[in-house]
């Protein structure tokens, strides 16, 4: 049974907030990636006092507190004919965006006077299935990749959830799923798009081996892209204003950084580690051959497209599909992030 891996890395900053260290957490460990639930006993819930339900595991020891009503999704209110490929919470948590193979993006929130979410649809925009979604700082704004090549804002005004002040006056003016930008700078499918913590600065990835940065999306939004010599990455994450980590099929987190002008470069591969030589010369010829015949190379090996001094690898056996921050709410500052695939 194949599984996964999920590695926990650690981030040294200064009083700016900049990082400038990175290191693994000191344990990384597997989790069986689909069979994890059915491994695991389900939990009984068992009526407690006024304070709500408690769920008991199969120890019989109290280890969850729910409430005794729960509002619901409303059945039929999400209308996908097709997979949901992302889903994400606004920044203040009273909405959330879905989005799908369907081309369609939902904007889910909750209605006080009915006790259920509800959902808002937007229509009509993307090409293509919807592969990645990010909120803006203020809630207001949604940018969304898809395989259509493109990056694209809209506004989620809602009334009665947002208010003027969460946004600022242009995008708290336009109405729900009216689309401020597309971006059309990748020719390939694209992903893991992703806010600065200022929300200045929105970056996204292409199949293409590209990464791309516009600054002020929207008003006069000017951009770059950092061409990479390996594979194409799949997801990334803002660590500061100047720092992002970008992971994907190299199965090894790389990093890129600003300098002082706004110019954003590659620094480095993030768990670098020392291949040991192979003590058998034929040994490596066969696995050199393996590797080409199925058009791939393993890590530490030479090949004609793969540069032998990069060790590629390490904590992740395969691709990474996922990066996310661990840290408490209400801190501005990301000190720890964990990656899966």
């Amino acid at each position: 049974m194949e599984r996964g891996w999920r590695q926990e890395w650690w981030i040294q900053v200064d009083s700016k907030g900049d990082g400038f260290g990175i290191q693994t957490w000191p344990e990384a460990f597997r989790y069986p990636n689909p069979d994890l639930e059915k491994k695991v006993k389900q939990l009984e819930l068992r009526r407690g006092g006024g304070e709500g339900d408690i769920a008991h595991g199969g120890g019989g020891n109290p280890s969850v507190r729910a409430v005794h009503h729960l509002p619901c999704l409303e059945p039929g209110s999400i209308q996908l004919n097709r997979a949901a490929l992302c889903v994400q919470w606004s920044p203040k948590e009273n909405k959330f965006a879905v989005g799908s193979g369907a081309k369609i993006v939902c904007i889910c929130y909750y209605e006080q006077e009915n006790n259920w979410w509800v959902s808002k649809l937007i229509r009509k925009k993307h090409n293509s299935s919807v592969t990645s979604v990010a909120w803006h700082p203020k809630n207001i704004l949604l940018a969304t990749t898809s395989t259509d090549g493109k990056c694209r804002v809209f506004s989620t005004f809602i009334k009665g959830v947002d208010s003027r002040e969460s946004g600022s006056s242009s995008s708290s003016d336009l109405k729900f799923g009216e689309q401020i930008a597309q971006l059309d700078l990748s020719y390939t499918w694209s992903f893991g798009v992703r806010w600065s913590p200022s929300g200045n600065t929105l970056a996204y990835a292409g199949h293409n081996s590209m990464i791309y940065f516009i600054d002020d999306v929207g008003s006069s939004p000017s951009a770059q892209s950092v061409a990479l010599r390996d594979l194409p990455l799949r997801d990334i994450l803002f660590v500061s204003e100047k720092m992002v980590i970008g992971v994907g099929f190299d199965c090894n987190p790389i990093i890129f950084t600003a300098d002082q002008t706004g110019l954003w470069s590659f620094l480095k591969f993030l768990d670098e580690r020392k291949t040991a030589p192979s003590s058998s010369k034929y040994g490596s010829q066969f696995s050199e051959a393996f590797g080409k015949l199925y058009g791939q190379s393993k890590p530490g090996t030479n090949s004609d497209t793969v540069e032998s001094s990069r060790a590629r690898g390490g904590a992740h056996e395969n691709c990474i599909s996922c990066i996310v921050p661990l840290r408490k709410p209400g801190d501005p500052v990301v000190r720890r992030f964990s990656t899966s695939g």
